[in-house]
């Protein structure tokens, strides 16, 4: 298999200031050369409490098979990631015996609160990677805003929400809305005076909410980005910047690229 590498806007969003100034924990799917002169970079802006970065062979928690597309790893069943009876049943009802290899390995760190990074490609699952451990979060006697997952369109941005809508059959009380640009903003309005604890969102159109306070950000305990990459490639680096400054009470970061 080539050897892969993390593009340029990854790579500037890992040396950011504003996204990782409480990075404690990072892995990476899969290890990739340029680590080493990221790491560099980390130690010259002084994140001295920053955990090192996985370098190359250095990881017994990434494998070489991650980028292996749909490629379950028998070793681990959703059960032994310690999931909830309502999500068990959830994803047995929809067919899922285990989990592929990004969420074997994602999930367990985003249930201990840590911060995750991981490419790979699409098909291998990478929405259920974050969505299970954001909903196993999810405190459903709260009504705030607790989850918050960014994409860069309003395709992928519908698709997640589905997604995850579905992983909700056997939870009470856990809403998911989604905001986008392109679309009439009352109608999104209403869907957020039902009090979604997870929203998914384009990066403009979120910001417009939150301008309007039809949102807050105050109890979001986990940000992701999907397609982190592409986001930023088509324009949206000032806007996400915003929203995870706005987000002062932030627990885990999640950046996923395919």
């Amino acid at each position: 298999m080539p050897s892969m590498t993390i593009s340029l806007p990854i790579c500037i969003l890992l040396t950011s200031r504003t996204y990782y100034h409480n990075l404690q924990y990072t892995i990476f799917i899969p290890v990739c050369p340029p680590l080493r002169e990221i790491e560099t970079e980390f130690s010259r802006i002084s994140y001295r409490k920053t955990k090192k970065l996985q370098t190359l062979g250095k990881s017994d928690t990434i494998k070489k098979n991650s980028m292996e597309k749909g490629k379950r790893n028998m070793e681990v069943t959703f059960e032994s990631l310690g999931l909830s009876e309502a999500m068990l049943k959830a994803l047995e009802e929809k067919g899922y015996g285990y989990p592929t290899t990004i969420q074997a390995e994602a999930i367990p760190y985003f249930l201990q609160w840590r911060d995750v990074i991981a490419k790979a490609p699409t098909g291998t699952g990478k929405t259920f990677a974050f969505g299970i451990p954001m909903i196993e979060h999810i405190d459903a006697e709260s009504e705030d805003l607790q989850g918050l997952i960014l994409a860069p369109t309003r395709e992928l941005a519908i698709q997640i929400c589905d997604e995850l809508r579905g992983l909700l059959t056997y939870y009470k009380n856990i809403r998911v809305a989604v905001v986008y640009g392109g679309a009439k903003i009352e109608g999104q309005i209403k869907q957020l005076k039902n009090h979604p604890q997870i929203v998914v969102a384009t990066p403009g159109r979120l910001m417009d909410h939150y301008k309007r306070h039809t949102l807050s950000f105050d109890k979001v305990q986990t940000v992701v980005l999907d397609e982190a990459d592409r986001m930023l490639d088509m324009g949206f680096f000032d806007d996400v910047t915003k929203i995870i400054e706005k987000v002062k009470n932030r627990r885990n970061l999640g950046l996923f690229s395919a």
